[in-house]
């Protein structure tokens, strides 16, 4: 019951139109608080005119356009030339051997068939099948030049 008189006299001192019914304004300043805030942002929006004029000041003069072109003098040197090419020319053959080096001709393998059934079984009869020769390793065909695997 005690709650319900404070909840009442609350809604009353509301609904009267007190000032200080809901708030205490020596914490709160509104007014204060609200034209400290115009301040500032107009205080930063000033700074930031001042900012923009002095940098269009600052490069209002500069022209993109340059001058004529100054001519550089290119030094050829001849001898730095040649031994670099010298240099190039003996890693291109280093390449070379090495990618000969690495070119093995390939083995052509046998081809080894699938162990077939050799032997069919019927009711009342059995038939034996012969195998088919399996040639040797040592037989093996003799690659060709189309025979080339690149080993890397």
């Amino acid at each position: 019951m005690n709650e319900n008189n404070t909840i009442k006299k609350m809604v009353s001192l509301i609904l009267r139109g007190r000032k200080n019914a809901s708030f205490d304004r020596h914490i709160m300043h509104p007014e204060r608080e609200w034209f400290t805030s115009v301040f500032i942002g107009l205080g930063l929006f000033a700074i930031g005119i001042g900012w923009n004029i002095s940098t269009h000041l600052q490069f209002k003069n500069v022209s993109i356009s340059s001058g004529p072109p100054v001519e550089e003098t290119i030094v050829y040197r001849e001898g730095l030339v040649e031994s670099a090419l010298e240099d190039f020319e003996v890693r291109k053959r280093q390449y070379e051997e090495l990618k000969q080096g690495l070119l093995v001709r390939q083995v052509v393998a046998p081809v080894v068939p699938d162990p077939a059934v050799t032997e069919e079984e019927s009711a009342t009869t059995t038939e034996e099948v012969e195998e088919p020769a399996i040639p040797e390793e040592n037989e093996a065909e003799e690659p060709t030049s189309d025979d080339v695997l690149l080993v890397i």
